[in-house]
């Protein structure tokens, strides 16, 4: 049976994280796709997974039922608290059913443990600090001998997520549709400061993805992405929908497109090597978790293995409660599919990225994360140029 998620420690009264500054940059729209097709491996059974998903006859969720991976979790557990303002969820023994099958993955057994830890396949701690686990396409490849060599692959390179493999490393290509401004010569660019241009293919290096630690205990890590790395609106339309013969608003994290991206798109291609460090957790979707006590919009608490931010954790959890330690920087990856961020300059690209708290005013609105790392709400959840920036518990000892 699904456990409950403890109260939180040392409940305050809180008024709504959501601030009365909107970014004027952003723009709505409705959700576009940029994923990549996906291959099997030579020897490898097909399977399908896109960087973001676009169908708007999504299967929707169970509050009750896991809907991500393929690994189950450990026996069912509750670590202990760190901090005044902030407790560990419960964590849940479940079988999952998310499309990345384990039966359709490479054995673990065939890599090295070199290999594994340039893969992702297992956590490691890098020397410039945060966490190392699972891969995704990142920075783009600037060297153009490698852009030729690449462009010479054949079908016989293709592996795993479509991605090719070149002397030992994935990559993956796009064609590029960065963010269009409303004036003249607002162009784009990589963080090397080459200009990004719409409609060209460039190629990515598929790399571990960086996880900053927000907290850990006893070898349980919190974890959320260093970088922004890819969009997705929180939910494509603005207009009501009945499930189960209740009304379901637009801004409704349990039946979002940002729930569904994080669960099925973005898990399926990140850990399609594998996930089983990652912990099924109760999430809490609950009022308080929205900082905000009278929002008529929380929706029933979901079990994910991974999950957007809520207000009150970018608000009492001590690694990203301030302004600067919320800010995040787009990849490459992320601008070329068209993610908005602040200025031209290539290293200022700070984003707007999605909390999973609806604004609790406005179905319209979902709470997110400015370029300047204040918590907004003053945005349409269908805005098509915001970022995922996707949390998870890890549990691992080295």
């Amino acid at each position: 049976m699904k456990s409950r998620i403890p109260l939180l420690l040392a409940m305050l009264s809180l008024a709504s994280c959501a601030q009365a500054n909107a970014v004027s940059s952003a723009t709505t729209g409705q959700f576009s796709s940029g994923s990549i097709a996906v291959s099997s491996a030579p020897g490898s059974t097909s399977e399908t997974a896109s960087s973001t998903g676009q169908d708007s006859s999504q299967p929707t969720f169970s509050s009750t039922t896991t809907t991500t991976g393929s690994s189950p979790a450990s026996t069912s557990e509750t670590a202990s608290s760190t901090g005044q303002d902030f407790s560990w969820p419960v964590f849940s023994q479940a079988t999952t059913t998310g499309s990345s099958s384990s039966s359709s993955r490479p054995a673990s057994s065939s890599y090295t443990q070199k290999q594994k830890e340039d893969l992702g396949i297992v956590p490691t701690l890098p020397e410039g600090g945060g966490v190392h686990y699972g891969l995704y396409p990142q920075k783009h490849v600037d060297s153009e001998s490698t852009v030729s060599a690449l462009n010479a692959l054949g079908q016989s390179a293709i592996g795993i997520n479509g991605w090719y493999t070149y002397r030992g490393k994935y990559f993956a290509k796009a064609v590029a549709t960065p963010y269009e401004g409303a004036f003249a010569n607002d162009y784009r660019y990589f963080q090397d400061e080459t200009r990004i241009i719409k409609n060209k293919t460039y190629w990515f290096e598929v790399t571990p993805i960086l996880w900053k630690i927000l907290k850990l205990d006893n070898g349980t890590y919190f974890l959320t992405t260093d970088e922004l790395l890819d969009i997705s609106p929180y939910y494509h339309v603005l207009e009501n929908r009945t499930i189960n013969g209740k009304t379901v608003y637009p801004n409704n994290y349990e039946h979002s497109d940002y729930r569904y991206t994080l669960n099925h798109d973005f898990h399926d291609t990140a850990f399609a090597l594998g996930d089983e460090h990652i912990k099924v957790t109760e999430v809490d979707n609950g009022k308080t978790s929205t900082a905000a006590s009278g929002n008529s919009y929380a929706c029933p608490n979901t079990s994910d293995k991974l999950f957007g931010l809520s207000c009150r954790e970018l608000s009492y959890t001590s690694n990203i409660s301030s302004n600067s330690s919320r800010q995040a920087v787009l990849s490459d990856y992320a601008r070329a599919r068209g993610g908005w961020f602040s200025g031209t300059e290539a290293r200022s690209g700070y984003g707007n990225y999605w909390t999973r708290s609806p604004y609790p005013s406005n179905a319209k609105w979902a709470n997110y994360v400015s370029d300047k790392g204040r918590i907004d709400g003053s945005n349409n959840v269908n805005t098509a140029t915001y970022c995922i920036r996707p949390a998870m518990y890890l549990r691992f000892k080295l």
